[in-house]
């Protein structure tokens, strides 16, 4: 594999090199620029070692996922969390919105709840008052009822002792106790 390797190069710089030298230099002033200085080159031995590796590379990187970040609430952005091109998961915080006008928003919103609590509470406590005075009336209604049902109890006796004295239904005379 290595003969074939290094047959390859060597016919490839042969066809490259055997064209150059069928140039003519007739002209004494050429316009290419001066021929650089041979590079130094040094010889070291061979070593087997762990090298990092590193690519430097042109070219173009392209997001492998990409997904529309929309925001749930409102409001003016304090702080980004992430860098561009930086990796993140679900569940990251990006952002971080200024919470003064979600806090004002969720002290009014208790405020609210205190106040309609208040109503609630004072409506139960109208509420019992009422069914109180309701129980109320229904006695003194029993009562005054009891006492009406007393009362034509006694007129209804009176009058049947009037009747038995006057004679209208017998003669002996009823004495009430």
């Amino acid at each position: 594999m290595a003969s074939l390797r290094f047959a390859l190069i060597l016919g490839l710089t042969l066809c490259a090199v055997l064209p150059l030298g069928a140039c003519s230099r007739d002209k004494a002033e050429s316009k290419a620029p001066p021929a650089l200085p041979p590079v130094p080159v040094s010889v070291a031995t061979v070593e087997q070692k762990t090298m990092a590796l590193q690519l430097q590379a042109i070219g173009t990187v392209e997001a492998f996922a990409v997904v529309s970040v929309r925001a749930q609430v409102g409001g003016e952005l304090q702080r980004v969390h992430f860098k561009e091109g930086q990796e993140v998961r679900k569940g990251d915080v990006l952002f971080t919105i200024d919470p003064r006008p979600l806090e004002a928003t969720l002290a009014q919103a208790q405020a609210n709840l205190a106040r309609d609590t208040g109503l609630v509470q004072q409506a139960r406590a109208t509420l019992e008052r009422d069914r109180a005075r309701v129980l109320q009336s229904r006695a003194a209604l029993a009562r005054d009822q009891a006492q009406a049902r007393r009362a034509d109890a006694e007129a209804k006796r009176r009058l049947a002792a009037v009747y038995l004295n006057s004679g209208l239904f017998g003669s002996r005379p009823i004495v009430s106790t």
